[in-house]
């Protein structure tokens, strides 16, 4: 159950109203206290203003997570929500590569870059701990990123080359984000930026 309908009742309100005026101004800058329910609110109905991504900073990352859920109670489960987590890295412990978090930060940048099927202006929740860290280049994202479609020839012995130096793993089943599997003509892929696999066949 979304609660999308009860937003333009906040922007009837004069306070609402000015929040939104002052943002709109060139090099803006407003301020805004308020409990926070009210902050979750008054973020849904500002991305509803607005016509361009917003990105939201938090001073946690359980704010942002907390935030995160219930942004979806207001503006509905199929809304371009994306979270930029942080990566869990615990100092003088083996790295362990925390796929979760780089596939939810990966599908942020793609959505923020145009690359999510539909989504035009994402709203974007990130810790300010997540935000600092660094993830990749925007020119290296843009070289490893690939479009197919149907029809399209490709060369399978290419295509797979291509995903392993791209950093994707052959396992016998794709199960996590990052990685493919082969069967004859038949390519698996799990993007880094989906929620799902896809499935490639050639004839």
């Amino acid at each position: 159950m979304s609660l999308s309908g009860l937003l333009p009742l906040l922007g009837q309100t004069e306070q609402f109203a000015a929040l939104v005026n002052s943002l709109r101004a060139p090099r803006a800058q407003a301020a805004l206290i308020a409990p926070d329910p009210a902050i979750e609110c008054t973020v849904a109905a500002l991305w509803c203003e607005t016509d361009a991504p917003v990105f939201v900073l938090t001073p946690n990352p359980e704010s942002a997570r907390r935030l995160y859920d219930r942004l979806f109670t207001w503006l509905g489960d199929d809304s371009p929500i994306f979270h930029f987590a942080e990566s869990e890295d615990i100092p003088f412990e083996r790295y362990v590569p925390d796929h979760g978090a780089s596939h939810q930060r990966l599908r942020a940048l793609a959505a923020l870059r145009g690359e999510v099927k539909g989504v035009t202006r994402p709203l974007i929740v990130a810790s300010v701990n997540a935000a600092s860290q660094a993830t990749l280049e925007r020119s290296v994202f843009d070289s490893y990123t690939q479009s197919l479609g149907i029809r399209n020839r490709i060369n399978l012995e290419n295509q797979i080359q291509k995903l392993i130096q791209m950093g994707y793993a052959h396992e016998p089943t794709v199960e996590i984000p990052g990685t493919f599997s082969r069967r004859g003509g038949i390519l698996d892929i799990f993007p880094v930026t989906k929620d799902r696999p896809v499935r490639i066949e050639l004839f």
